[in-house]
Protein backbone atom coordinates (compact mmCIF):
# COMPACT_ATOMS: atom_id res chain seq x y z
CA UNK A 1 0.00 0.00 0.00
CA UNK A 2 0.86 3.49 -0.49
CA UNK A 3 1.95 6.14 1.80
CA UNK A 4 -1.33 7.80 1.20
CA UNK A 5 -2.97 4.61 2.13
CA UNK A 6 -0.97 4.15 5.70
CA UNK A 7 -2.20 7.75 6.38
CA UNK A 8 -5.65 7.02 5.55
CA UNK A 9 -5.57 3.59 7.86
CA UNK A 10 -3.55 4.47 10.89
CA UNK A 11 -6.70 6.48 12.55
CA UNK A 12 -8.84 2.92 11.94
CA UNK A 13 -9.87 1.77 15.19
CA UNK A 14 -10.67 -1.94 14.08
CA UNK A 15 -7.52 -4.35 13.87
CA UNK A 16 -6.25 -4.53 10.20
CA UNK A 17 -8.51 -7.08 8.30
CA UNK A 18 -5.92 -9.12 6.68
CA UNK A 19 -4.19 -9.74 9.94
CA UNK A 20 -7.59 -11.30 11.17
CA UNK A 21 -7.51 -13.72 8.59
CA UNK A 22 -3.61 -14.06 8.97
CA UNK A 23 -3.16 -13.78 5.06
CA UNK A 24 -1.05 -11.10 3.80
CA UNK A 25 -2.48 -7.87 1.89
CA UNK A 26 -2.41 -9.81 -1.86
CA UNK A 27 -3.70 -12.73 -0.65
CA UNK A 28 -5.97 -14.17 -3.63
CA UNK A 29 -9.73 -15.11 -2.94
CA UNK A 30 -8.25 -18.29 -3.00
CA UNK A 31 -6.31 -18.11 -0.16
CA UNK A 32 -8.49 -15.77 1.53
CA UNK A 33 -11.35 -18.42 1.48
CA UNK A 34 -9.38 -21.46 2.38
CA UNK A 35 -8.02 -18.85 5.42
CA UNK A 36 -11.71 -18.48 6.31
CA UNK A 37 -12.57 -22.14 6.38
CA UNK A 38 -9.38 -23.06 8.33
CA UNK A 39 -9.90 -20.03 11.29
CA UNK A 40 -13.94 -20.71 11.18
CA UNK A 41 -13.21 -24.41 12.15
CA UNK A 42 -10.90 -23.30 14.80
CA UNK A 43 -13.02 -20.56 16.56
CA UNK A 44 -16.64 -22.42 16.16
CA UNK A 45 -18.28 -21.51 19.12
CA UNK A 46 -19.38 -25.62 19.03
CA UNK A 47 -15.89 -26.93 19.53
CA UNK A 48 -15.90 -24.96 22.94
CA UNK A 49 -17.16 -26.60 26.14
CA UNK A 50 -15.81 -24.44 29.10
CA UNK A 51 -18.34 -20.73 29.10
CA UNK A 52 -15.89 -18.15 28.85
CA UNK A 53 -13.73 -19.81 26.22
CA UNK A 54 -16.77 -20.24 24.16
CA UNK A 55 -17.82 -16.65 24.67
CA UNK A 56 -14.17 -16.05 23.50
CA UNK A 57 -14.27 -18.12 20.74
CA UNK A 58 -18.03 -16.60 19.38
CA UNK A 59 -16.52 -12.86 19.44
CA UNK A 60 -13.38 -14.25 17.72
CA UNK A 61 -15.37 -16.13 14.86
CA UNK A 62 -17.67 -13.02 14.59
CA UNK A 63 -14.82 -11.04 13.30
CA UNK A 64 -13.43 -13.47 11.38
CA UNK A 65 -16.33 -13.57 9.11
CA UNK A 66 -17.05 -9.87 9.24
CA UNK A 67 -13.08 -9.61 7.49
CA UNK A 68 -14.01 -12.34 4.91
CA UNK A 69 -17.47 -10.71 4.22
CA UNK A 70 -15.49 -7.90 3.28
CA UNK A 71 -12.66 -9.21 1.84
CA UNK A 72 -13.76 -11.43 -0.62
CA UNK A 73 -16.12 -8.70 -2.09
CA UNK A 74 -14.07 -7.45 -4.96
CA UNK A 75 -15.98 -3.59 -4.04
CA UNK A 76 -15.58 -3.76 -0.67
CA UNK A 77 -11.93 -5.04 -0.61
CA UNK A 78 -10.75 -2.41 -3.13
CA UNK A 79 -12.71 0.33 -0.96
CA UNK A 80 -10.85 -1.33 2.01
CA UNK A 81 -7.75 -1.43 0.82
CA UNK A 82 -7.78 2.85 -0.64
CA UNK A 83 -9.58 4.33 2.57
CA UNK A 84 -10.46 1.76 5.33
CA UNK A 85 -13.16 0.99 7.34
CA UNK A 86 -13.92 4.51 7.59
CA UNK A 87 -14.90 4.30 3.26
CA UNK A 88 -17.43 0.84 4.11
CA UNK A 89 -19.34 3.14 6.62
CA UNK A 90 -20.04 5.80 3.73
CA UNK A 91 -23.27 5.15 2.29
CA UNK A 92 -23.88 6.25 -1.29
CA UNK A 93 -21.30 4.49 -3.18
CA UNK A 94 -21.44 3.50 -6.71
CA UNK A 95 -19.77 -0.12 -8.02
CA UNK A 96 -15.97 0.10 -7.54
CA UNK A 97 -14.14 -2.46 -9.60
CA UNK A 98 -10.47 -3.29 -8.79
CA UNK A 99 -9.78 -1.90 -12.09
CA UNK A 100 -10.29 1.35 -10.87
CA UNK A 101 -7.03 3.38 -9.63
CA UNK A 102 -6.55 4.78 -5.62
CA UNK A 103 -7.09 8.11 -7.07
CA UNK A 104 -10.13 7.78 -8.58
CA UNK A 105 -11.52 5.80 -5.31
CA UNK A 106 -10.39 8.50 -3.27
CA UNK A 107 -12.04 11.24 -5.10
CA UNK A 108 -15.51 9.20 -4.80
CA UNK A 109 -15.17 9.19 -1.79
CA UNK A 110 -14.24 12.65 -1.37
CA UNK A 111 -17.30 13.17 -3.41
CA UNK A 112 -19.54 11.38 -1.05
CA UNK A 113 -17.72 12.95 2.25
CA UNK A 114 -18.44 16.45 0.46
CA UNK A 115 -21.95 15.38 -0.61
CA UNK A 116 -23.16 14.11 3.31
CA UNK A 117 -21.55 17.59 4.46
CA UNK A 118 -23.99 19.08 2.69
CA UNK A 119 -26.99 17.03 3.54
CA UNK A 120 -26.02 17.81 7.46
CA UNK A 121 -25.94 21.72 7.05
CA UNK A 122 -29.32 21.58 5.15
CA UNK A 123 -30.53 19.87 7.89
CA UNK A 124 -29.34 22.41 10.26
CA UNK A 125 -30.46 25.48 8.50
CA UNK A 126 -33.75 24.42 6.23
CA UNK A 127 -32.77 26.69 3.69
CA UNK A 128 -35.39 27.43 1.12
CA UNK A 129 -36.26 29.82 -2.00
CA UNK A 130 -38.99 31.25 -3.20
CA UNK A 131 -39.61 33.84 -6.13
CA UNK A 132 -43.08 35.41 -6.86
CA UNK A 133 -44.12 37.43 -10.19
CA UNK A 134 -47.50 39.49 -10.56
CA UNK A 135 -48.26 39.84 -13.99
CA UNK A 136 -51.21 42.60 -14.81
CA UNK A 137 -53.54 41.27 -18.00
CA UNK A 138 -55.90 43.98 -17.52
CA UNK A 139 -55.29 45.10 -21.38
CA UNK A 140 -56.59 41.86 -22.58
CA UNK A 141 -60.43 42.59 -21.35
CA UNK A 142 -60.07 46.26 -22.09
CA UNK A 143 -58.25 46.54 -25.11
CA UNK A 144 -59.11 44.81 -28.54
CA UNK A 145 -56.10 45.27 -30.23
CA UNK A 146 -52.65 43.73 -29.28
CA UNK A 147 -52.64 43.96 -25.37
CA UNK A 148 -50.14 45.02 -23.20
CA UNK A 149 -49.28 42.33 -20.76
CA UNK A 150 -46.64 44.06 -17.92
CA UNK A 151 -44.91 42.47 -14.23
CA UNK A 152 -45.54 44.99 -11.91
CA UNK A 153 -44.32 42.92 -8.90
CA UNK A 154 -41.50 40.80 -8.56
CA UNK A 155 -40.14 39.36 -5.64
CA UNK A 156 -37.16 36.84 -4.42
CA UNK A 157 -36.66 35.22 -0.98
CA UNK A 158 -34.43 33.53 0.87
CA UNK A 159 -34.90 31.63 4.17
CA UNK A 160 -32.45 30.02 7.04
CA UNK A 161 -33.45 28.22 9.52
CA UNK A 162 -30.89 27.70 12.21
CA UNK A 163 -32.00 25.80 15.43
CA UNK A 164 -30.07 26.94 18.34
CA UNK A 165 -31.77 24.59 21.39
CA UNK A 166 -35.32 22.79 21.10
CA UNK A 167 -37.07 25.61 22.37
CA UNK A 168 -35.09 28.12 20.52
CA UNK A 169 -34.62 29.04 17.05
CA UNK A 170 -33.11 31.63 14.45
CA UNK A 171 -34.05 32.56 11.32
CA UNK A 172 -32.57 34.62 8.59
CA UNK A 173 -34.43 35.91 5.54
CA UNK A 174 -33.40 38.15 2.77
CA UNK A 175 -36.09 39.58 0.39
CA UNK A 176 -35.69 41.90 -2.56
CA UNK A 177 -38.77 43.06 -4.50
CA UNK A 178 -38.77 45.10 -7.82
CA UNK A 179 -42.49 46.49 -7.65
CA UNK A 180 -43.10 49.24 -11.03
CA UNK A 181 -39.51 49.50 -11.50
CA UNK A 182 -38.39 50.36 -8.29
CA UNK A 183 -36.55 48.17 -6.11
CA UNK A 184 -36.37 47.19 -2.38
CA UNK A 185 -34.45 45.06 -0.28
CA UNK A 186 -35.32 43.65 3.04
CA UNK A 187 -33.22 41.89 5.63
CA UNK A 188 -34.49 39.92 8.76
CA UNK A 189 -33.65 38.31 11.76
CA UNK A 190 -36.15 36.62 13.53
CA UNK A 191 -35.65 34.48 17.46
CA UNK A 192 -38.58 32.30 18.43
CA UNK A 193 -38.68 30.78 21.79
CA UNK A 194 -40.69 27.77 22.32
CA UNK A 195 -42.58 27.71 26.01
CA UNK A 196 -44.91 24.94 25.79
CA UNK A 197 -46.78 22.55 23.31
CA UNK A 198 -49.28 25.35 23.60
CA UNK A 199 -47.65 28.74 22.81
CA UNK A 200 -44.68 30.75 21.55
CA UNK A 201 -43.14 34.37 21.27
CA UNK A 202 -41.11 35.82 18.19
CA UNK A 203 -39.08 38.76 18.04
CA UNK A 204 -38.21 40.15 13.92
CA UNK A 205 -35.26 42.64 13.60
CA UNK A 206 -35.81 44.44 9.84
CA UNK A 207 -33.27 46.13 7.95
CA UNK A 208 -34.09 48.05 5.28
CA UNK A 209 -35.72 50.92 3.79
CA UNK A 210 -37.87 51.78 7.04
CA UNK A 211 -36.45 49.91 10.24
CA UNK A 212 -38.14 48.13 12.28
CA UNK A 213 -39.30 45.49 15.32
CA UNK A 214 -41.97 43.04 15.26
CA UNK A 215 -43.37 41.15 18.16
CA UNK A 216 -45.28 38.15 17.93
CA UNK A 217 -47.41 36.07 20.25
CA UNK A 218 -48.97 32.63 19.50
CA UNK A 219 -51.74 30.55 21.79
CA UNK A 220 -53.38 27.36 21.17
CA UNK A 221 -56.38 27.36 23.35
CA UNK A 222 -57.74 24.09 21.70
CA UNK A 223 -57.23 21.27 19.29
CA UNK A 224 -58.72 23.29 16.72
CA UNK A 225 -58.92 26.96 17.96
CA UNK A 226 -55.70 28.86 18.62
CA UNK A 227 -54.31 32.92 18.86
CA UNK A 228 -52.34 35.35 17.75
CA UNK A 229 -51.21 38.69 18.42
CA UNK A 230 -48.77 40.86 16.82
CA UNK A 231 -47.57 44.34 16.48
CA UNK A 232 -44.51 46.69 14.94
CA UNK A 233 -42.11 49.70 16.20
CA UNK A 234 -40.40 51.88 13.86
CA UNK A 235 -38.37 54.82 13.94
CA UNK A 236 -39.17 57.92 12.30
CA UNK A 237 -37.55 61.51 12.25
CA UNK A 238 -34.20 60.69 11.84
CA UNK A 239 -34.87 57.56 13.59
CA UNK A 240 -35.44 59.98 16.71
CA UNK A 241 -39.20 58.77 17.43
CA UNK A 242 -40.76 55.62 17.69
CA UNK A 243 -44.22 54.78 16.64
CA UNK A 244 -46.29 51.93 16.46
CA UNK A 245 -49.02 50.89 13.56
CA UNK A 246 -51.30 49.22 16.21
CA UNK A 247 -52.13 45.65 17.25
CA UNK A 248 -53.49 42.86 15.06
CA UNK A 249 -55.53 39.76 16.93
CA UNK A 250 -56.30 36.93 15.13
CA UNK A 251 -58.69 33.82 15.71
CA UNK A 252 -57.89 30.82 14.14
CA UNK A 253 -60.35 27.70 13.74
CA UNK A 254 -60.47 24.76 12.09
CA UNK A 255 -64.43 23.77 10.73
CA UNK A 256 -63.00 20.26 8.83
CA UNK A 257 -60.04 18.77 7.82
CA UNK A 258 -59.55 20.99 4.88
CA UNK A 259 -61.70 24.43 6.06
CA UNK A 260 -60.22 26.64 8.33
CA UNK A 261 -61.42 30.09 9.01
CA UNK A 262 -59.90 33.33 10.45
CA UNK A 263 -61.15 36.63 12.21
CA UNK A 264 -58.82 39.35 12.41
CA UNK A 265 -59.27 42.85 14.47
CA UNK A 266 -56.54 45.81 13.54
CA UNK A 267 -56.41 48.50 15.95
CA UNK A 268 -55.32 51.77 15.57
CA UNK A 269 -54.17 53.69 12.57
CA UNK A 270 -56.13 51.76 9.29
CA UNK A 271 -58.00 49.74 11.65
CA UNK A 272 -60.24 47.28 10.16
CA UNK A 273 -61.87 44.14 10.77
CA UNK A 274 -61.27 41.06 8.41
CA UNK A 275 -63.15 37.90 7.95
CA UNK A 276 -61.40 34.98 5.96
CA UNK A 277 -62.37 31.46 4.93
CA UNK A 278 -59.82 28.95 3.30
CA UNK A 279 -60.06 25.41 1.88
CA UNK A 280 -56.57 23.94 0.76
CA UNK A 281 -56.13 20.57 -0.48
CA UNK A 282 -53.23 18.62 -1.68
CA UNK A 283 -52.53 20.32 -4.98
CA UNK A 284 -55.03 23.40 -4.92
CA UNK A 285 -56.11 25.92 -2.19
CA UNK A 286 -58.50 28.59 -2.53
CA UNK A 287 -59.94 31.12 -0.08
CA UNK A 288 -62.16 34.23 0.24
CA UNK A 289 -61.82 37.61 2.35
CA UNK A 290 -63.93 40.29 3.27
CA UNK A 291 -62.36 43.52 5.23
CA UNK A 292 -64.21 46.00 6.85
CA UNK A 293 -62.66 49.33 7.39
CA UNK A 294 -62.82 53.30 7.77
CA UNK A 295 -59.94 53.36 4.65
CA UNK A 296 -59.71 49.86 3.00
CA UNK A 297 -62.67 47.90 2.73
CA UNK A 298 -62.81 44.88 -0.25
CA UNK A 299 -63.70 41.38 -1.13
CA UNK A 300 -61.13 39.08 -2.46
CA UNK A 301 -60.81 35.43 -3.86
CA UNK A 302 -57.26 34.06 -3.87
CA UNK A 303 -56.84 30.54 -5.48
CA UNK A 304 -53.49 29.04 -6.03
CA UNK A 305 -52.61 25.27 -8.03
CA UNK A 306 -49.38 23.66 -6.51
CA UNK A 307 -47.35 21.85 -8.96
CA UNK A 308 -44.61 19.90 -6.76
CA UNK A 309 -41.30 20.49 -6.52
CA UNK A 310 -41.66 23.33 -9.23
CA UNK A 311 -44.03 26.04 -8.73
CA UNK A 312 -47.45 27.32 -7.95
CA UNK A 313 -49.72 29.48 -9.96
CA UNK A 314 -51.80 31.73 -8.55
CA UNK A 315 -54.77 33.97 -9.24
CA UNK A 316 -56.20 36.83 -7.18
CA UNK A 317 -59.43 38.62 -7.59
CA UNK A 318 -59.77 41.95 -5.35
Amino acid sequence: ASNNDDNLDQNDSERDLYARLHIGRDADTATIQQAYRRLTLLYHPDKHQDLRTKQLAMNLFIQIKNAYDILNDPEKRAIYDIIGMKGLKTEGWEIITRTKTSREILDEYERLIKEREEKRFNQITNPNSSVYATINLTDIFINDGLPKIEITDFNVEQNIDISLTNQDTTTINANVTIRNGRGIGTLTTSFRRIFSDLSWFRIDLIFGQRPYIGLYYFRRITQKLHANVHTTFSLIKNRKTIITSGFIFSLNYQLTHNLTSSLQWKTGRNSFMKGILQYDKQKWMISSAIQLGFVNTFAAIDGVYKFPDICNLRCSLK
